[in-house]
Formats: structure tokens, C-alpha cells, sequence
């Protein structure tokens, strides 16, 4: 085992006994699209949580939820969902352990995929009404999942960030896994833009996500997601994570 996956741990409340788990991940990003529709799919499956992540390039930060002290990135579960979200925007260094620790560890729990999900920028988002969301896949099954489902197959562009690191992952080890992209705000949350994905991870999935109350409730959180999502776009920059709205040099 490499240093950086023995450097990141992942710390477990209990010793779960897992079912072919699918994992959700969904981390800071573009309009904060993945961490909103994570939070409301965790709270809305009532998943417990089951553990958080340690390591030492992780910011120092502590969070206070109800009067408990949390770990910033932090782990939910039941025998067949698996959730990992964080609340802080990470650094490179964190983010290269991290992915390679997440796929690893689902390696380890027999998982059936990684689900990720995450914003697309688009310039002409305030026109949109409701966001469409495209998808990639590592391999010709999640591919055909997509297809099934209506969600169209994202055919030109970069990947940049944590996708692209949990994907490289994911591909060295064949492991399935399924990325979804919303299109969204860059530069601001975009509640819309999770919902918009949480009924197409509904759709892949069948497992059924009410998303009424992140509706009614947007204003409140992109009021509460301003800081983080000025943290997370410094470090979109960091990363070139712009680029993913881009068509590659070879395909011009």
C-alpha cells in the first residue's frame, strides 16, 4: 500500500457490514452542485453516520453541528447507500489522498460503483430553467445505464479536480463508476442545479430522492454556502476546474 493510503484514514464508528454499497461522492465544486445534492440525499435516506476522514494536509478545521464536534469531511452509511461530504473547500494535496483513499476503501467494502456528482459551469445558466444534467461513464454498463435513463453521454470536454482523480482511480482498478454533471452557476451555489441531479441519480439508481425541500429552501442555502463557495471557486481556479466547460486542443 502507498504512504498516501496508509497518510489518509478513514476512521469507522462501527463495523457495518456492507451489501454491495453504492458511493455517493459529492465534494465542493462548480456551483456546489455535488455537496448540496449530497447533503439533501444524506439527510433525506436518514443515513447515520459511520465514520470521517483523517489526515494531516486536511485544513485545521473543526465543525460544530447541534453542539457535537464533526470532522469537516465526514462519511454516512447504511448497509447499501455510502455518503462522503465535505464542507470545507480542500487543497490539492488533500484532494489527491483523498481520491485514491475513496476508491480504495470501496474496493475494500465490495462496493458496486461510485457515484459522483458535480456542476457543469454554463455561461447562459440564468437563461435555463430547469438544468440539464449529462453523464460519464468508466466503462460500457454504466454507459448503458445512462443511456436507459435519458441522461445524454458528455462527448467532448475536460474533467478536472477530484472527478478526474476518482475517475484516473477508478480506471486503474476497474472499478465502475458513474459521473453525473448538472449544469450550473460557476461562481454561485445552485441549489436548482442539485435538484436537477438528484432526480437523475433518482433515475439510475431507483432510489427515490424528494427534492421539494431543497427547492423551497435555495435562498437559505446559497446564503449559507456563500463562504464555502468563494473557498471552493479560489480553488477551482488552482486546478483549472473552468476548463471542464471547454472542447480539448485535439478536437478543435
Amino acid at each position: 500500500m502507498s504512504s498516501i493510503l496508509k497518510e489518509m484514514q478513514f476512521i469507522e464508528y462501527t463495523d457495518r457490514k456492507f451489501e454491495e454499497p453504492i458511493a455517493i461522492i459529492g465534494l465542493p465544486d462548480v456551483g456546489l452542485v455535488g455537496a448540496i445534492a449530497t447533503v439533501h440525499l444524506t439527510r433525506e435516506l436518514k443515513l447515520p453516520e459511520h465514520g470521517y476522514a483523517y489526515y494531516d494536509l486536511i485544513p485545521p478545521v473543526i465543525l460544530l453541528h447541534g453542539g457535537e464536534l464533526k470532522s469537516p469531511i465526514r462519511i454516512y452509511a447504511n448497509e447499501k447507500v455510502i455518503t462522503l461530504i465535505s464542507e470545507i473547500a480542500l487543497p490539492t494535496q488533500t484532494i489527491l489522498a483523498l481520491s485514491k483513499k475513496i476508491v480504495h476503501w470501496i474496493m475494500e467494502k465490495k462496493g458496486k460503483y461510485i457515484l459522483m456528482l458535480s456542476g457543469l459551469g454554463v455561461p447562459n445558466r440564468m437563461d435555463i430553467e430547469e438544468p440539464k444534467v449529462y453523464g460519464v461513464a468508466t466503462n460500457m454498463e454504466g454507459k448503458k445505464l445512462l443511456q436507459e435513463n435519458g441522461i445524454e453521454i458528455l462527448q467532448e470536454g475536460f474533467i478536472a479536480g477530484a472527478n478526474a482523480l476518482i475517475l484516473r482511480e477508478c480506471i486503474k482498478n476497474k472499478i465502475p463508476a458513474i459521473l453525473l454533471l448538472s449544469e450550473s452557476f460557476t461562481e454561485f451555489p445552485d441549489p436548482a442545479a442539485a435538484a436537477s441531479i438528484l432526480k437523475a441519480f433518482s433515475k439510475i439508481t431507483g432510489i427515490q430522492i424528494d427534492t421539494k425541500k431543497l427547492i423551497e429552501q435555495a435562498e437559505e442555502i446559497r446564503i449559507k454556502a456563500r463562504e464555502l463557495m468563494r473557498r471552493t471557486q479560489r480553488q477551482l481556479k488552482a486546478m483549472r476546474k473552468i476548463q471542464e466547460s471547454e472542447v480539448p486542443l485535439m478536437y478543435r
